[in-house]
C-alpha cells in the first residue's frame, strides 16, 4: 500500500501527517518551526526527519521510504530546496520526495489548479503568485528585509506602542495593561525578554491586538489598519501579474486570529479585484494533496471529506 506524507512548515509550528490514498489520517505530529532562515538547515532537516520518523513509527517496514510519497511545503524553503530535498531523500532514499515553499501547500487547499494566489500572514507574511503553473512570490524576505502584515509587526507595533506611552512619545492605550497581564511585567521591564527572545517572542504578543480591537482601542486599531495595507500591497502586486479577477486563498495565525477584521481591512485598502477565502482545511491537507497529485492520483471531494473527519477525530477525540 502507498503511503503519503505531508508536511506543512512554518516559523512557529511544523506540521506532519501520514494518510492513504483515500485520505485517511493515519498518524500526525506537531513540533517546533522547520523555517531554515531561522533555525539554519541543519537544524531544518533535522527536526523535518525527526517528524517523518514520528509519522512513521507504527508502521515498521517502511522506514527506508518504499512505497512513500513526501511533499513537504517549508516557510523559507525557496533558498534551500536542494539542501532539503538531499537532506530528507538521504533519510528515507526509497522515497519519492518533493519540497517547497508552505505557499503551496495553502494554495493547493482550496484552489489545486489554475492561477490563483495565498497571502500568508503568520509569524512572517508573504504573497504568491500561481501564474500558468509557476509560483512568483511577493514579499516574504524576512523580518530583517521587510515588514507588515505579520505576527513579528504586529507584536512588535504593539511592544513599541506600549514603551510610548510609556515614556511620553505616544498615547495611552489598553495594550500596556494587556502586555502586563500577558507576561506578568510592564512593557518597559520586558527588554531583555524581548531581545533575548527574538522574533517568535515578540510574535507571541500579535494576539493581544484583537481584545485592543475590541475593546475599540484607536491605537489597536491603527496598528491592524496599517499592517493590513502591507497585505493589500502585496495582492494589489499580485493583480498586476494575473490581469484579472483572482482568488487569493488565506492563511496564517493572523488570519484566523483576527477574522473577519483582517479580511475587511485588508478589503478596504486593496484595489485589486480579488476574492479572499479563508479555508477550512489545515494547510498540512494541501502538502497531502500535492503528494497525491505528484503519484498522479486525484484529491476528489471524497478523499477531502475523509481527511477533514479524520483529522478532525484526531484533534478531538471522543
Amino acid at each position: 500500500m502507498t503511503l503519503y506524507i505531508g508536511i506543512d512548515g512554518g516559523g512557529t509550528k511544523t506540521t506532519a501527517v501520514l494518510c492513504n490514498s483515500s485520505g485517511t489520517v493515519l498518524s500526525d505530529v506537531t513540533l517546533s518551526g522547520s523555517n531554515p532562515n531561522d533555525i539554519g538547515i541543519h537544524a531544518s532537516v533535522t527536526l523535518l526527519n525527526d517528524s517523518i520518523d514520528r509519522l512513521l513509527k507504527a508502521f515498521p517496514g517502511s522506514e527506508n521510504g518504499t512505497n512513500l510519497r513526501l511533499f513537504a511545503g517549508i516557510a523559507g524553503a525557496l533558498n534551500h530546496l536542494q539542501e532539503l530535498r538531499r537532506g530528507l531523500q538521504q533519510h528515507l532514499p526509497s522515497a519519492h520526495i518533493d519540497v517547497h515553499t508552505d505557499a503551496t501547500n495553502l494554495i493547493c487547499c482550496e484552489l489545486p489548479t489554475g492561477d490563483g494566489a495565498c497571502l500568508i500572514c503568520g509569524t512572517g507574511s508573504a504573497c504568491f503568485v500561481r501564474h500558468k503553473s509557476e509560483f512568483l512570490r511577493i514579499g516574504g524576505w524576512g523580518y530583517l528585509l521587510d515588514s507588515g502584515g505579520n505576527g513579528y509587526t504586529i507584536g512588535r507595533d504593539i511592544l513599541e506602542a506600549a514603551l510610548m506611552a510609556y515614556d511620553g512619545r505616544g498615547e495611552q492605550t489598553c495594550l500596556s495593561d494587556l502586555i502586563e497581564r500577558f507576561t506578568g511585567k510592564r512593557a518597559e521591564s520586558l527588554i531583555t525578554d524581548i531581545y533575548e527572545g527574538g522574533k517568535p517572542y515578540i510574535a507571541s504578543f500579535a494576539p493581544l491586538l484583537l481584545e485592543g480591537i475590541q475593546k475599540n482601542d484607536p491605537v489597536s486599531r491603527d496598528i491592524l489598519s496599517e499592517n493590513a495595507k502591507s497585505a493589500a500591497i502585496m495582492l494589489d502586486t499580485a493583480y498586476r501579474t494575473l490581469q484579472k479577477p483572482f482568488t487569493a486563498v488565506l492563511g496564517g495565525g493572523i488570519n484566523q486570529h483576527f477574522s473577519p477584521y483582517w479580511q475587511d481591512e485588508i478589503q478596504k485598502h486593496t484595489s485589486a479585484p480579488v476574492t479572499l477565502l479563508t479555508t477550512e482545511m489545515p494547510p498540512v491537507f494541501g502538502a497531502f494533496a500535492k503528494a497525491l497529485a505528484k503519484d498522479g492520483v486525484p484529491c476528489t471531494d471524497s478523499v477531502r471529506r475523509e481527511f477533514k473527519k479524520t483529522w478532525n477525530t484526531r484533534r478531538n477525540p471522543q
